[in-house]
């Protein structure tokens, strides 16, 4: 027959003898519980959410194999708090030595393991303090961004999506520099918007930033989700959804504008050793490695091309993006 004991946390030896004492040595502590709380708050213990707010664990060390990353002790010099009219922590990325904190409408530069003094005249020295995050410094500019997703980096530069304002930055050293505004600031303003034609609701779904190391080109790619609104004919007709639409446009430092539109809809990508990879239907993709031009996913696209060079034949242009390489400037036709 089988009985249950009214005991926990003890050792057995598997012929009905049990203890209670660590090894079951004589006076040796008991097996317990531990310190037990003897008081109460007097508001209900709830969780809290600080959108802006940072703690950093303990650390980790596997060397000597200290692991107190699940240690968050309030009582030490491990926390920060920005000031919340600039939103929500979106982006945390460390550059250098410091950390780049990227909010809805803010971008800081957070000292990492020192602190700074600032002298009667502002300047600030550099302080050896026993603190995680130091001093926060904003960038020019009140650009942020509530799609993560689009952030990227690229050695020095980081690039990110303010679809609230429609603009497409970069945060470099010298600050942050909306690029959007080099010859595509209408066509960002109109497409990172939600709003109506047709009869079509568009709202923005998600924005997914690459950067490709092999072009050296800063891809965004724009999801717009499409619904037709209600039609006020037939009152039994709900909206439908239709299929997303999807730009993607690219960045070049080189030329410092935009070079190329792209008929992609990916999930992903990122550059390893000079190869850019992207994800399509949880499926790895290699790109520049297929010979057949123009086949994306298994799907072969066309292209078209429309020359503008002899539009306005009296006034003067400046092409940044067009090379020619041949034998003579001229070539007389017939």
């Amino acid at each position: 027959q089988l009985f249950t004991l009214p005991f926990s946390n003890c050792y057995s030896f598997g012929n009905g003898v049990e203890s209670n004492r660590i090894r079951d040595d004589f006076n040796t502590q008991y097996i317990r519980n531990g310190v037990k709380a003897s008081t109460v708050l007097a508001k209900h213990y709830e969780e809290e959410r600080k959108a802006t707010g940072m703690i950093h664990s303990g650390i980790y060390n596997s060397v000597s194999g200290i692991n107190e990353t699940n240690q968050f002790i309030a009582g030490k010099k491990i926390t920060k708090d920005l000031n919340p009219r600039h939103g929500s922590i979106q982006v945390m990325k460390s550059r250098n030595t410091n950390m780049v904190v990227v909010t809805e409408d803010k971008c800081f530069n957070i000292l990492a393991d020192k602190d700074a003094l600032f002298n009667a005249d502002g300047n600030a020295q550099l302080l050896s303090k026993r603190s995680v995050f130091g001093q926060s410094t904003p960038y020019q500019g009140d650009y942020g961004t509530k799609h993560p997703e689009s952030f990227v980096i690229d050695n020095f530069r980081s690039y990110f999506v303010d679809a609230v304002r429609g603009q497409v930055c970069r945060l470099s050293m010298d600050g942050v520099t909306p690029i959007s505004s080099q010859g595509m600031h209408d066509w960002f303003a109109d497409n990172l918007k939600p709003g109506t034609v047709d009869s079509v609701k568009t709202e923005i779904k998600k924005i997914i930033g690459t950067f490709d190391d092999r072009k050296n080109l800063y891809n965004v790619s724009i999801t717009q989700d499409l619904t037709t609104l209600k039609n006020p004919n037939n009152p039994k007709a709900y909206p439908t959804s239709l299929e997303d639409k999807v730009y993607t446009v690219s960045y070049s430092e080189n030329t410092k504008g935009w070079v190329a539109f792209k008929d992609l809809d990916l999930e992903n990508g990122l550059s390893i050793n000079n190869d850019f990879y992207t994800f399509k239907h949880g499926n790895l993709w290699k790109e520049y490695s297929n010979d057949t031009r123009l086949n994306f996913y298994g799907v072969q696209k066309e292209a078209s091309l429309t020359a503008i060079l002899n539009d306005e034949p009296g006034s003067i242009k400046t092409f940044n993006s067009i090379n020619y390489e041949g034998t003579q400037a001229k070539v007389n036709i017939n």
